[in-house]
Formats: C-alpha cells, structure tokens, sequence
C-alpha cells in the first residue's frame, strides 16, 4: 500500500464502496443527474483534451463522458479507493489510473490537462484548501476544473455523516479560492429546488441512508429511481438559495 496514502482515510471509503454504494453511482437519481449536468458544461466548454477524474470512484461520469465524446478525449483517473480504481481499471478506453490522496500533491499527476473534474470530492477532506490548491496545480493554462459538492451547511444531515463528510459549502467559499488561484468563474449556482427540494425533505431526511442504498438494483427502486430523474430535469430552471448542490465549472487564466 502507498505509504503516502492516508490509510486511515482510504479504510474508510472501502467499507463505503464494498458495502454500502455498489452500483448507487449508476442508478441513484441524484447521482445521475448531477453527470447529466457536468455533462452539459462539458459540452460547452470541452471540445477535446485530457481529463483528469479525481475521485473517480467506479467510473460512472467517465463512462458518460466517453460515450458522447468518443475518442475525442484521453483519461486519468484517481481516487482514494483501492476498490472503486479496480472497477475502473475494467475501463478499456481509460488510459491511466492512480490510487491518490489529493491532499497529497505527490500522489497526483506531475503533468496537467485540459480539464479536471471534483465531482462529490472536497466534502470529505479535512484540508479541502490545500487539496484544492493541489488540483488547480493540475489543470493546463486555459483549462477547466469543474466542482460539485454539497451546498449549504443548513441542510447539514445524517447522510453527511454516513458518507464521511466534513463539511458542506457555501457558494462563495470555493468561488474564492479559484479566484485567488488565478481562475475566471465560469458557472456557479445552486441546483436541487423544487423537486430534489422536496425528495430530500420528505423522504431522505427522514430515512436512515442504510435503507436508502439496501438493494438498490431492485425493480421497484429502479421504477422510482428513474421517475424522479425525470423530475430533476424540471429542477434545471432554477437557481435559488434553496438548492442543495452547487455546481462551479472556472477557467485557469
């Protein structure tokens, strides 16, 4: 095991993947719609290029990136879990992985890339500035990094806790810290009113997040999963404060 790794951290985000997220990432409707919507911002700011997925996990938004983009796009990707890089190692079209703590920088790839993708990362690190500060190092002159993380500490719950978070983020707080960095903010608003509003309120809050991710291949999940999928998309005309995921996608100057 890579000494550089924080071991402490990576034992627990193999117990996440072994017995609790399995096939989530390709079936839950959050998790699908916030690919769906870095997709679209894909398509308006990459037109080729290398992509650098840190935090990966099984590999779900790469597999979405390479059906639409084709071989138009060379791939490294990263993550914490020995678990969730063996998943995407089965990925023919993904030419490099790397098992990474990117609060590490010597864990990360020296070289720099078009774009890079945060997608549910800084949440779960302690130094999530220092980690930061790591992965703009990694974006080419002119690059893109696109972040999601969970929005506003209001809607702090027990499903933070579940999935090993520090925190939640204020709009302004990672909008900042790109600033600083040397970045132009390209998009940056809060995404999840009414509908995924309404899913969390009524029903996550409120259900313990074991029984949310028990059998989630089953059919009757999978029926509601893509129902309220489909509702998410009418969540995409709003931007409100009362959203429940930020979206921030900034150019490297």
């Amino acid at each position: 095991m890579n000494e550089k790794i924080n071991q402490q951290q990576q034992e627990k985000y193999e117990q996440l993947w072994d017995n609790e997220w399995h096939d989530l990432h390709k079936i839950g409707p959050s998790v699908r719609t916030r690919n769906r919507i870095l997709l679209r911002y894909f398509k308006k700011f990459i037109q080729n290029g290398s992509i650098f997925d840190s935090g990966c996990g099984d590999g779900s938004f790469l597999l979405i990136l390479n059906k639409h983009y084709q071989e138009k796009l060379t791939y490294h990707a990263g993550d914490i879990s020995e678990t969730a890089i063996a998943a995407v190692d089965k990925l023919d079209f993904v030419q490099k992985t790397s098992i990474m703590d990117i609060e590490n920088k010597n864990t990360l790839p020296q070289e720099t890339f078009t774009a890079v993708v945060s997608s549910e990362v800084l949440e779960h690190i302690e130094n999530w500035k220092e980690a930061l500060q790591n992965l703009v190092d990694t974006v080419a002159q002119k690059g893109f990094i696109f972040i999601t993380v969970p929005a506003q500490m209001k809607y702090w719950s027990m499903h933070d806790e579940f999935a090993k978070h520090y925190r939640r983020f204020e709009q302004d707080q990672i909008e900042q810290e790109l600033i600083n960095a040397g970045f132009e903010i390209k998009e940056s608003w809060c995404w999840g009113w009414p509908f995924y509003w309404l899913y969390y309120t009524l029903f996550l809050k409120r259900t313990t997040p074991q029984s949310v991710m028990k059998e989630i291949t089953s059919p009757f999940k999978i029926f509601v999963s893509n129902i309220l999928y489909y509702l998410f998309f009418i969540d995409d005309l709003f931007r409100t404060t009362k959203g429940r995921r930020l979206f921030i996608i900034a150019q490297k100057r």
